[in-house]
């Protein structure tokens, strides 16, 4: 909760025109360029555009989870330039909001991931970035 509260008062979290989904079905190849589809655009912090690369295709992993998590996660805040502490902060604060919104569905709500596997890949995404 305070790390949600501090980036609410915290100017650098608002400002900078965010894709807010990207991720690994949402980048193609077209003519010779890469191209961001499918955004969610909001005004916000790049750092908070780390976590859906972290919980997509996490089958790739298979084995190696929390290796694999923490070997993307520092490969994508050394590519974009991030503050390591910031992007841990934001994907703690996204995963845990995901989990959040996952309880909060009703009753027999059907998902493409179950509830449990869901909540597990939250919370496993959220430890492996702060080990």
């Amino acid at each position: 909760m305070s790390l949600g509260r501090s980036f609410v008062a915290d100017a650098e979290s608002d400002g900078t025109l965010i894709h807010s989904d990207l991720h690994y079905a949402n980048v193609m190849a077209r003519a010779g360029n890469w191209v961001a589809i499918d955004p969610k655009p909001l005004s916000g912090d790049p750092h908070y555009e780390i976590a859906p690369m972290l919980w997509n295709r996490l089958h790739e992993l298979s084995g190696r989870m929390r290796d694999g998590i923490r070997q993307r996660f520092f490969t994508l805040v050394d590519a974009a330039a991030l503050d390591e502490e910031r992007a841990r902060d934001w994907v703690v604060v996204r995963m845990l909001h995901n989990a959040l919104w996952r309880l909060q569905d009703p009753p027999g709500a059907r998902r493409v991931i179950a509830t449990d596997d869901w909540l597990t890949i939250c919370v496993s995404v959220a430890k492996a970035v702060q080990e």
